[in-house]
């Protein structure tokens, strides 16, 4: 059983649609902590200038490499191609490095 769905812990999560209204429920004190993407995380807070309101635990909860998942029911093999094509065109163009670049940086600044 899943620690969210053990009828043991009413209560002790809050659950939110995304960062950002994990970040708000933070800050207003709903919540006392929440998982996030590091670059994801420390964008939000440079963007919103939230960075002197949180703390920013320096171990990661987990480490693995991001996937992207097609659903099999409205997707095709063509489709995950054209991503593919799409993600190297993006790298051959500096597209890729551009964004790469825009979620860094609110890290490596802070």
């Amino acid at each position: 059983m899943r620690y969210s769905d053990d009828p043991r812990n009413p209560g002790r999560i809050v659950r939110s649609r995304n960062d950002l209204e994990n970040f708000n429920n933070l800050l207003e004190g709903r919540i006392d902590a929440f998982p996030v993407d590091e670059l994801v995380g420390a964008t939000l807070a440079w963007r919103h200038g939230w960075k002197g309101r949180v703390l920013v635990s320096s171990n990661s909860v987990f480490e693995a490499p991001i996937h992207v998942m097609f659903s099999q029911q409205t997707s095709t093999p063509a489709l995950v191609e054209q991503f593919k094509q799409s993600l190297a065109k993006m790298s051959d163009d500096g597209e890729y490095s551009r964004v790469i670049r825009d979620y860094l940086l609110p890290v490596l600044l802070g």
